[in-house]
């Protein structure tokens, strides 16, 4: 089981393009917090400076980098770390931006404008998994380095591409290509794990990434402590410390939250009956999963789904 495109596929990963920028200098263009939304900023050219709430210092992308800024952090985009920002929505309104074609702002006949692509990858709301919590601040990858991973120094180019063209399905596939650079990020962070507590360790060790394929394989099943250590070949004790250690909470409850995210999806995409989705994700009493169901999400699965639909329609 590829979990990690398990976990991409239930919170509903999707990516768009926010807009292409000639920002010239002087600018300063603050973009407000979206807890929902991971940032992306990818240079075509120029020099920008990401100045990100809560880091110390601004990120220096050149023309080929680009920045993932997860946890919708609310961040500054400038030519110089002490110009005073002013906020995505005036500079889009005083430009007339419509959303087609490209931001303009700052001065007009700078030499070297900053181009960028800026866009975002976004989850449904009510997702959220120990994946998500792992990520850092940012992920940064440089233009150079991108060319040390299989496929990302392409997918940069063709996103560039394709942002930049008028073909037709421009936007399907800058969306989708906004995702898969996500991915590519992610795998790039995570082949950094170093043996810390984060989720990202865990997938890294070979004992427990196969207690977490199992789980993912299989939700649903009679899982225990013993039948998982046993899985990862670990003892009982042993399996428990290093889970909890590694992916920052204890296997039942992360069998428990994932239950629940995967019935989340159940009850939005399908129309089988709550005491169905209740089986199909590993409970067998219909009060007790409606009672866990309501403690995380904050209404019972019935009112979750007639509200969903209630915001669809």
């Amino acid at each position: 089981m590829d979990v990690v495109s398990d976990i991409l596929g239930t919170v509903k990963l999707r990516g768009s393009l926010y807009f292409q920028t000639a920002l010239g200098p002087p600018f300063a263009v603050r973009v407000p917090p979206d807890r929902n939304a991971v940032r992306f900023h990818l240079m075509l050219g120029g020099d920008c400076l990401v100045t990100v709430q809560g880091l110390a210092s601004p990120i220096a992308l050149a023309a080929g980098d680009f920045v993932f800024i997860p946890h919708g952090a609310a961040q500054t985009l400038s030519d110089a770390p002490d110009r005073a920002p002013r906020d995505l929505p005036d500079v889009l309104s005083e430009a007339g931006f419509t959303g087609a074609g490209v931001l303009r702002a700052g001065d007009p006949d700078a030499a070297r404008p900053a181009r960028l692509i800026c866009g975002f990858c976004g989850f449904d709301e009510g997702a959220d998994h120990p994946l998500l919590r792992s990520l850092p601040s940012h992920i940064l990858i440089r233009a150079a380095e991108a060319m040390n991973y299989p496929w990302l120094g392409d997918a940069v180019r063709f996103i560039a591409y394709e942002a930049e063209a008028d073909n037709l399905g421009r936007s399907a596939i800058v969306d989708r290509l906004s995702e898969i650079l996500f991915i590519q990020a992610v795998r790039a962070h995570a082949a950094k794990a170093d043996g810390g507590r984060d989720f990202f360790s865990g997938l890294a060790d070979p004992n427990l990434s196969r207690a977490l394929s199992a789980i993912h394989a299989e939700p649903a099943a009679a899982w225990t402590l013993e039948r998982l250590a046993r899985e990862a070949g670990l003892s009982r004790s042993r399996f428990a410390e290093l889970f909890h250690a590694r992916v920052g909470q204890p296997p039942a409850q992360y069998l428990a939250d994932w239950r629940l995210q995967k019935a989340r999806v159940l009850l939005t995409e399908t129309r089988l009956s709550t005491a169905e989705i209740a089986h199909r994700v590993g409970y067998e009493s219909l009060p007790s999963f409606s009672r866990l169901f309501k403690r995380r999400f904050g209404v019972g699965p019935g009112r979750y789904r007639r509200e969903r639909e209630t915001n669809a329609a």
